[in-house]
């Protein structure tokens, strides 16, 4: 069980902006799979910081002495969220993008998952029985001296509140990399389904759903 001193906090524009830095970090260093991480601490602090201002989207983390110890990230319309993104931090994100990513192969897989939201499913393992929603767990991180804690589950309900609240629907998704048994093992653990598996750069996403 978390820390009974543990906070959980929505951050805004108000919070110490060390936290979104803090949560960039945590990303880079636990979500070891995704071209994301091609953007550096820099370019994630630009994401996280534009998603604490894009309506019907959320960040939450459990701090712990001043420190970010885990995060989540979600939104009601993982479409409208990388839209709106990109009418916000389009510029800074392309100067970061080629800063960083020094030849084709890794910048294709960074511009493949900007847009993938947007592109048609390319199914490999197609839902048996599919329930439209664009409501998504983005991301969800624990630093690794904390695992096993309850962090993760502690995390799970202020989503799962705001998406009540933003009425999504009745279902949300989440993708993980198929070959981590670490993030299905969590997934499932915490009452999600395998809803389908999707073709993704040079690797599969196992797309999981939970129903509200």
């Amino acid at each position: 069980m978390p820390h009974k001193d543990y906070q959980i906090l929505q951050l805004n524009q108000d919070h110490p902006k060390q936290w979104i830095q803090q949560v960039a970090e945590i990303h880079l260093t636990e979500l070891v799979e995704g071209a994301l991480r091609n953007l550096g601490v820099e370019g994630l602090e630009v994401i996280y910081s534009s998603m604490v201002t894009i309506p019907r989207c959320g960040l939450w983390c459990v701090i712990d002495s001043n420190r970010v110890i885990g995060f989540i990230a979600g939104c009601a319309d993982i479409r409208l969220f990388y839209k709106s993104l990109f009418l916000k931090s389009a510029l800074p994100l392309a100067c970061i993008s080629f800063q960083r990513v020094l030849n084709s192969h890794s910048f294709g897989n960074l511009f493949k998952t900007l847009v993938y939201p947007f592109q048609s499913s390319q199914w490999i393992q197609a839902p048996v029985e599919v329930h439209e929603t664009r409501a998504e767990l983005v991301a969800i991180a624990v630093r690794k001296d904390f695992h096993h804690q309850g962090i993760g589950r502690m995390l799970l309900l202020p989503l799962e509140e705001a998406f009540h609240e933003w009425r999504v629907g009745s279902f949300y998704h989440v993708a993980t990399d198929s070959r981590d048994p670490l993030s299905n093992g969590f997934y499932r653990g915490m009452g999600f389904s395998k809803y389908g598996v999707k073709k993704f750069t040079n690797f599969s996403l196992q797309i999981y759903e939970k129903k509200l």
